[in-house]
């Protein structure tokens, strides 16, 4: 049984070969002005086969003359019907159909005008129907042609890096060959000039085939445009390879495509990658890679990458990448960077970075980086870093580090830094090169401004140390304190704030206020006190001035079992307390010491 269906399967595929070859018989003729019926009669005793065709449809008065040595029947028939007729098979019959073939192939070689040369990697193209392909090592190229649009002439063009273009214009429906010639163009040698290529994105360099790039290089300046286009992997599409030549206003890809830009919508369950613009909305899986602008909608799972500039919003998972200037909103699971002027919102989960100048709001979980001016609001987990001039606000969980000029408002965990501060920092550490303007934080640090260190004794203490920082209109003053006499030990820290109000070249009022923590021998209760006092301070001679002062100070007081009524720490022989409530007591005191600068 299966040696008789080998049987059948074999003379069933010889009948097959045989019905379908009638089109491909090769044969001679030698027609010398026959009326077109008799010159078919001719063909077809060549061949040993028949014509079947309607009368009305042969013009019964053509004349035919035809010498051709070992051709095909279809090539004979186009030579005769120059692409009027196509052509069906049915046993040994021939039947000949009025209109062109839906499909046909032009196909030859490409050689070099002067040397006769074949060559390869030449793109021949049809521009109507946009068909192409590349010659082969041996200059030979086979072009199918899907004539859709019933054209009844087609030009073939024929394109290489460093050759004139040529061009032929051909009868549409029918096969042809042709030898086409391109000549050398004139090398002209320019020294000192980069060649930048437009293919630069690390996708183009992995997606894109050695043939793709070659088409790129060769016809790289021809585009065309279409409403629709569908692709499964860049060069497998309706374009096929000269897709990537095509602007379209709706763009399919199953996997991934690659076209020259879109004008309306465009999908890529993987990636879309494009060589010129793109307007309103692309997606993707995975992500975008245009090396024109964007605007619009952009959306990639993972990436987003921009050689121009972006006037929109982009959405990515992991990060968007943009050469140009941006206008619009970009949000990235971890980084955006950016290497022109950035004017929006940006939104990282990790951090933006700025190559050129930012204007707008840059939100990251970790750190803001901008190495060009910067102006506007920058939030910050960790750390706002500025290589230029900024203005603006920034806002940093640790630190904020302006290299240049900053104007406008620092805030930040523990440390902010300006070369030229012109407005307000706040921080547990304020540095500047110089101030304009005031800090608040334990240590504030300007070389234009107070560094001082402060031993003195007031109504409550024997001795205090100090240092005072900050800038001439406010300056930031942290202290610490004992009580070392007789069983009345205690010991404190302050932190408070003042200005200096200069009355003569040596003798100046400084207005402080501070809070004060003490600590008088247990934990149960930890006295808090708020004291205003008014320095008057006089320089000695540099580096020393002193200063004597007048000082208020409230303190809460309750009854423990170690510190009863107005507390036992503020029993002091001589001070007279004022029992402002249920639980606040105040006193006059004094304060007075030196300070070395």
């Amino acid at each position: 049984m299966k040696r008789l269906l080998c049987t059948l399967s074999f003379f069933l595929s010889c009948y097959a070969s045989i019905a379908q070859h009638l089109l491909g018989k090769v044969v001679s003729v030698n027609i010398d002005n026959q009326e077109l019926h008799a010159a078919l009669n001719t063909i077809s005793r060549a061949g040993n086969f028949q014509f079947s065709y309607k009368s009305n449809i042969i013009l019964q008065d053509k004349k035919v003359s035809l010498k051709a040595q070992d051709k095909t029947v279809k090539q004979l028939l186009d030579l005769i019907f120059e692409g009027n007729f196509h052509y069906s098979e049915k046993g040994k019959y021939v039947i000949l159909h009025s209109g062109g073939e839906k499909q046909f192939v032009i196909s030859g070689y490409i050689q070099n005008g002067k040397t006769g040369e074949r060559l390869s990697n030449v793109t021949v193209y049809e521009d109507q129907v946009l068909a192409s392909t590349l010659t082969n090592e041996h200059g030979y190229f086979k072009l199918p042609i899907k004539n859709k649009k019933k054209l009844k002439t087609v030009s073939i063009i024929a394109r290489k890096e460093a050759y004139t273009e040529a061009y032929v214009d051909l009868n549409a429906g029918y096969d042809q060959e042709l030898v086409l010639p391109i000549l050398p163009s004139s090398e002209i040698i320019l020294e000192g000039v980069v060649v930048k290529n437009e293919e630069s994105s690390w996708a183009s360099r992995i997606f894109l085939s050695s043939k793709q790039k070659i088409q790129n290089i060769n016809i790289g300046s021809f585009m065309a445009k279409r409403p629709i286009q569908t692709s499964l992997l860049p060069g497998i599409g309706t374009h096929g390879l000269i897709g990537s030549q095509v602007v379209n206003k709706f763009s399919l890809n199953i996997l991934g495509g690659y076209t020259a830009g879109v004008n309306g919508f465009e999908f890529g369950s993987l990636f879309n990658i494009n060589k010129g613009n793109v307007r309103y909305v692309q997606l993707a899986g995975i992500f975008n890679s245009v090396n024109g602008n964007v605007t619009g909608f952009q959306m990639g799972g993972i990436y987003n990458y921009v050689s121009g500039y972006t006037d929109g919003y982009q959405v990515a998972g992991i990060s968007n990448i943009i050469k140009g200037k941006v206008s619009g909103a970009q949000v990235a699971g971890v980084s955006n960077i950016n290497l022109d002027t950035v004017r929006g919102i940006l939104v990282a989960g990790i951090s933006n970075t700025g190559e050129a100048e930012v204007k707008g709001v840059q939100i990251a979980g970790v750190v803001n980086k901008s190495k060009g001016v910067s102006k506007g609001v920058q939030l910050a987990g960790l750390t706002n870093w500025t290589d230029a001039n900024t203005k603006g606000l920034h806002i940093a969980g640790f630190n904020n580090h302006s290299r240049r000029s900053m104007k406008g408002m620092q805030m930040a965990g523990f440390l902010n830094y300006a070369r030229k501060m012109k407005g307000f920092q706040l921080s547990v550490i304020n540095i500047a090169d110089s101030m304009d303007g005031f800090g608040l934080g334990l240590v504030n640090y300007y070389k234009n401004g107070h560094h001082k260190v402060l031993a003195f004794t007031n109504e409550l203490q024997n001795l205090n140390l100090g240092y005072l920082s900050g800038a001439r209109n406010i300056y930031s003053l942290i202290t610490a304190g004992m009580n070392i006499e007789g069983n009345n030990k205690r010991y404190s820290m302050s932190y408070g704030i003042g200005t200096e109000i200069r009355l003569a070249k040596k003798l100046a009022l400084n207005p402080e206020i501070s809070g004060h923590t003490f600590y008088i021998g247990h934990w149960d209760y930890v006295p808090l006190a708020a004291r205003a006092q008014l320095c008057v301070t006089y320089k000695i001679f540099k580096p020393f001035e002193i200063f004597v002062a007048p000082a208020y100070t409230i303190t809460e007081t309750k009854t423990t079992a170690k510190a009863d009524g107005y507390g036992q720490w503020l029993q002091q022989p001589g001070m007279q307390y004022d029992r402002l409530g249920n639980s606040i007591t105040g006193w006059i005191g004094w304060q007075a010491g030196i300070r070395i600068f």
